[in-house]
């Protein structure tokens, strides 16, 4: 059950993840790009154009962000952590978590892990993100 070192679980390192990101910014300019020649050629008025562009944009944002945290360490700390409890926990396989964030929902990867004293799981790496026991990202609290 166990996984070998305690690399990232994506991305490819920060050069395959600039790429990543340059591709998924390029495809959304050219959405955006797309949404506003067709909302022009309509005749929609400029009011629309804006609240159009806004929710494009924020979409975008929200690919970006995930594709961010999806090439970055999913915070695997090894075959056993401590808990809360200060109990030893093991490794259990990788969770995803949808997180509601300002720009909208973004799914995250993070390590799970298992007490068995406590009969309970946790992600460290929801603590390191912010959204332990929430579904809500720390700039949608705001």
């Amino acid at each position: 059950r166990g996984r070998s070192g305690g690399a990232p679980s994506g991305g490819g390192g920060k050069g395959g993840l600039a790429a990543q990101l340059a591709e998924i910014a390029a495809g959304e300019v050219g959405r955006l790009a797309a949404l506003a020649a067709g909302l022009l050629g309509t005749g929609s008025g400029l009011g629309v154009l804006e609240q159009a562009m806004r929710t494009a944009l924020a979409a975008a944002g929200a690919r970006l962000l995930e594709a961010v945290l999806a090439g970055g360490d999913d915070g695997y700390a090894g075959p056993h952590v401590k808990c809360g409890a200060g109990h030893r926990a093991g490794y259990a396989g990788s969770r995803p978590k949808t997180v509601s964030t300002v720009l909208g929902p973004v799914q995250v990867m993070r390590a799970w892990y298992h007490c068995r004293e406590c009969r309970r799981g946790f992600a460290p790496r929801d603590e390191q993100l912010g959204v332990a026991g929430t579904l809500l990202s720390p700039g949608w609290l705001r």
